[in-house]
């Protein structure tokens, strides 16, 4: 990841006005990856979506992390997400956190979960400390179909 000092939050608010509108942020489970006596893995995930390659281009020089093109929808438009995973993703939120305007209550939440002590691959958790990912897991869920709460603003 490119280092950004601190002349740059103009690029961390930037940034944090494209996940705010184009992107989201989530907990992930995947259940597939772990072997044998190991637990499932939930890691953090930061995405932002959209047709423009510039803007991919831009998100990865300033930022790292990967880029990739999904499906074409029906339209027949290009789309591409650039997304960064756990730690990375962590350094990301913590980056855009003063500038969040909707995203901030999954900031929040996000920055709660990655504050948890990490499992390595191949490793068992105890139940309790699956059932704690789980449950932030599920608040990330329901903070991100909730939305925001409806404010009329005179």
């Amino acid at each position: 990841m490119p280092i950004l000092n601190q002349t740059d939050i103009v690029k961390w608010a930037m940034l944090a006005a494209y996940i705010d509108s184009e992107g989201t942020i989530r907990i992930t489970s995947h259940a597939r990856f772990h072997g044998r006596g190991s637990s499932p893995r939930h890691y953090l995930s930061v995405i932002v979506t959209n047709t423009d390659v510039l803007l991919m281009q831009w998100l990865k020089d300033n930022f790292g992390a990967c880029v990739f093109e999904v499906t074409r929808p029906q339209n027949n438009r290009r789309i591409f997400r650039w997304m960064a995973n756990s730690r990375q993703a962590e350094t990301i939120i913590r980056g855009c956190l003063p500038y969040f305007i909707i995203k901030r209550r999954q900031a929040d939440v996000a920055l709660a979960f990655a504050n948890l002590p990490v499992n390595r691959r191949g490793v068992k958790v105890s139940p309790e400390t699956l059932a704690v990912r789980e449950g932030f897991r599920q608040q990330m869920k329901q903070v991100n179909s909730t939305g925001n709460s409806p404010i009329v603003i005179q």
